[in-house]
Order: C-alpha cells, then structure tokens, then sequence
C-alpha cells in the first residue's frame, strides 16, 4: 500500500467530505482515518474507509444531483480513493491471516 499516496490526498478528501456534511459520525470517521492513515494502522484503515465508502454510496448520487454542490468531481475523486483504500486495505488485512 502507498501510504504516502493517501497523505497527500487526505486534506482534500477530508475538506470535500466537511463541505458536504456537518454529520459528526462522518467527521470523526474522516478524523479517524486521517490519523490511522498516517499511522499506518490497516484495521482502523479498513474500518473508518469501509464506513466512509458506505455513506457515500448512500449519498453520492444526491450530492452529484444536487445544484448547489460546486465540487462534484472532488467528491467522485473522494468517493474513489476510498473505495481504493477499502479495496488495498482488505487485501492486506486477508493476505496477513493466510
């Protein structure tokens, strides 16, 4: 996994998620991954990008239709590095109990 790839990502994904949302479930997930991230902690990794990944698949749709969102493209970027994160997260955390 490229950790540093995701660090440099993370304060635009973090801020796209924050101009959307005031949720504070969804802003201490975004907190959490951000630290785990940088910690290089893959368990928290995988659990705050597959919680993220959720709520956005539930949202995304109403964000991109919405007229008022400015960003759209931030959010399917947002939206696709998470799914990233949750795919290579999960190929860790599945090769490391084989």
């Amino acid at each position: 996994m490229d950790w540093t790839k995701y660090q440099i990502e993370l304060t635009g994904m973090t801020k796209t998620v924050e101009n959307i949302t005031k949720d504070p479930y969804i802003i201490g997930y975004m907190e959490i991954l951000k630290n785990s991230i940088y910690d290089q902690e893959i368990k928290l990794v995988n659990l705050t990008s597959n919680k993220m990944v959720d709520w956005y698949q539930s949202h995304l749709n109403d964000i991109l239709c919405d007229q008022f969102v400015y960003d759209k493209e931030n959010h399917k970027k947002t939206f696709a590095l998470l799914v990233e994160l949750k795919n290579e997260s999960s190929k860790l955390i599945a090769n490391a109990l084989s």
